[in-house]
C-alpha cells in the first residue's frame, strides 16, 4: 500500500514538473520566432509523461508482487512457527530473538521473559551451557547444522530433556542469527530409564533364580543321597526280619503261629517294595537312569509279569490272560529291564485295586512295515477293579498321590507306581493314556518303539 502511494505521488509531481519545464521552454521558443516548433512541445511532453507513468506502473507492479510474497513467506513461517510440535527460537550475540509459542509452554517462560535475555537462563549451570554451545559450534562449522542431547531447566526449576538442533541463517556470517529447535524427549528418556532399570532388576531376579537352582539342586542331592542311605539302612535289617521269620515258619508247626508269621512277613514285603518304590523314584528324579539296548523275547517277560504276581493273584481269586498278536518280532532290541519295571508296577496296581474278576495285559503291533528296521508296539493292561473317578484323573501321575488320597483310604502304598511309569516311559520316549471309569475298571495303554535286529549283528 506504501509503494502504491508512493508511486502515485512520484508521477503526480513529476508531471507537474516536466509541464512546468515544457511551459517555460515553449513560451521561449514563441519569443524567439520558432512558432512550429513551439506547437510539438505538448505532444513530446505528452509523450515523456506517457513513457515516464508506464516504467512507474512497471516498478509498482513488481514490487507489489514482491510485497505478496514476503507477506506470503512471513505468513508461512509464523504459522510452522505457532504450530509445530517443537520449540523454535532465534538467538543473536547468545540472546533470545524470538521465541514461539510451543518454547514457551515448554519451559514455562512468557515471550517477554524470554526476549532478549541470555540463553543460558535454561541451563541447570553455566558449564552445561558453555559445553552445549561449543559442541554445536563445533558441529556446524563442520557439517552446517548442529543437534545434541542435552537438559533444560524450567521456570519452575524441573528439568527436561531435549534434542536441540541449530542451524546458522547464514552459514558464512553467524551473527545475523541462529534458529534453534527444540524437540521434548523427557517421556522417551523416562521410558529408556525404566526400561534400563527393568532390565537390571531382571538381571539380578535372573542370578537369584540361577542361585535358588544351584541350592535346589544340591538340596535334591543331598535329599536323594539321605533317602538312599536311609532306604539302604532300613532294607538291610528288613531283609534280616523276613529271614529269621523263614527260619520260623520251618520250626513252627502251631498253625495260629503260623498266621501271625504269614501276616507279618506280608508287612515285611510291602515295606521293602515301599523302599524299592522311593529308590526309583529317586533315581528318575535325578536322572540317573541308563538306557539298555538288549535284544530280548517279548513273550518271557509276560511271563515273568506272570510269575511275580501269581501268588497275589491265586490269592484273590483273579484271572490273568496275557496275549501278543500277530506282527510283533520274536526277537526286539531296546530296554527290557524298563519295560519289565513298568508292566509290574501296572499289574501290580491292577491286582491291589481289582478284588474281583480279571487282568489282561496285551501287546499289538503298529505302523508295521513302515520302518522295517523299527517297530513300534501299543501295550495294555486292564482289569475289572475299582476304576478312577473323572475328576481323579488328571492327579493320578502325580507323585504321592491316589485316587483315593483320605487318611482312612484302603490301599497300601506311596503312590509313587504310575509315576514312575510315567518317568520310565519319558526316559525311553514313550508315551501313556488312561481310561477308567469308576466302579468298572481302568485300562492303561502305553506305547515303545523298539529296533528290530538286522541278521549277521550280534548284539
Amino acid at each position: 500500500m506504501q509503494i502504491k502511494l508512493f508511486s502515485a505521488m512520484i508521477s503526480i509531481l513529476t508531471g507537474a514538473t516536466l509541464g512546468w519545464i515544457f511551459s517555460i521552454f515553449e513560451n521561449h521558443l514563441v519569443v524567439n520566432g520558432f512558432d512550429s516548433a513551439a506547437k510539438l512541445i505538448p505532444t513530446a511532453a505528452g509523450a515523456i509523461l506517457l513513457f515516464f507513468i508506464y516504467i512507474c506502473y512497471i516498478y509498482a507492479t513488481q514490487n507489489r508482487e514482491a510485497e505478496k510474497n514476503i507477506e506470503y513467506q512471513y505468513t508461512l513461517l509464523n504459522t510452522i512457527s505457532k504450530t509445530a510440535p517443537v520449540g523454535i527460537c532465534l538467538i543473536r550475540d547468545k540472546s533470545f530473538i524470538h521465541v514461539n509459542d510451543y518454547f514457551c509452554d515448554m519451559i514455562g517462560y512468557t515471550r517477554e521473559e524470554l526476549i532478549e535475555k541470555p540463553t543460558s537462563i535454561i541451563y541447570p549451570t553455566e558449564h552445561d551451557f558453555q559445553f552445549g554451545l561449543a559442541v554445536r559450534q563445533n558441529q556446524m562449522r563442520t557439517n552446517g547444522t548442529g543437534s545434541i542431547e542435552a537438559v533444560i531447566k524450567c521456570k519452575n526449576g524441573t528439568q527436561k530433556d531435549v534434542i536441540i538442533n541449530s542451524t546458522p541463517l547464514d552459514k558464512d556470517d553467524w551473527s545475523k542469527g541462529i534458529t534453534f529447535t527444540l524437540l521434548d524427549i523427557s517421556k522417551r528418556k523416562k521410558a529408556e530409564n525404566e526400561l534400563k532399570q527393568s532390565y537390571i532388576e531382571l538381571e539380578k531376579r535372573k542370578d537369584a533364580y540361577k542361585e535358588a537352582h544351584r541350592l535346589e539342586q544340591l538340596a535334591n542331592v543331598e535329599r536323594s543321597n539321605f533317602q538312599d542311605n536311609m532306604c539302604h539302612e532300613i532294607r538291610t535289617p528288613l531283609n534280616g526280619i523276613l529271614g529269621m521269620l523263614q527260619i520260623l515258619q520251618l520250626k513252627i508247626s502251631d498253625k495260629e503261629d503260623l498266621e501271625y508269621i504269614d501276616y507279618t512277613m506280608a508287612s515285611c514285603k510291602r515295606l521293602a517294595n515301599l523302599l524299592q518304590e522311593i529308590l526309583e523314584y529317586s533315581r528318575l528324579q535325578e536322572g540317573r537312569v541308563c538306557i539298555l539296548h538288549k535284544p530280548f523275547c517279548l513273550p518271557d517277560i509276560f511271563e515273568e509279569t506272570r510269575l511275580l504276581f501269581e501268588l497275589s493273584l491265586r490269592q484273590k481269586g483273579l484271572d490273568f490272560h496275557m496275549d501278543i498278536l500277530d506282527g510283533i518280532p520274536d526277537v526286539l532290541i531296546g530296554d527290557h529291564h524298563k519295560l519289565q519295571q513298568i508292566l509290574n508296577n501296572l499289574v501290580g496296581n491292577a491286582v491291589k485295586f481289582t478284588n474281583q474278576g480279571s487282568i489282561r495285559i496285551e501287546a499289538w503291533p503298529v505302523s508295521k512295515n513302515i520302518y522295517p528296521e523299527k517297530c513300534r508296539i501299543l501295550f495294555s493292561v486292564s482289569d475289572t477293579g475299582i476304576g478312577i473317578a473323572d475328576d481323579k484323573l488328571e492327579y493320578i501321575f502325580k507323585a504321592y498321590s491316589q485316587a483315593d488320597s483320605s487318611n482312612t483310604r484302603s490301599y497300601d502304598g506311596a503312590g509313587l507306581g504310575l509315576t514312575i511309569v510315567k518317568r520310565l516311559l519319558d526316559t525311553i520316549d514313550g508315551n501313556i493314556y488312561i481310561e477308567s471309569k469308576l466302579g468298572t475298571g481302568t485300562e492303561i495303554i502305553f506305547c515303545i518303539e523298539f529296533k528290530v535286529p538286522t541278521p549277521g549283528i550280534d548284539y
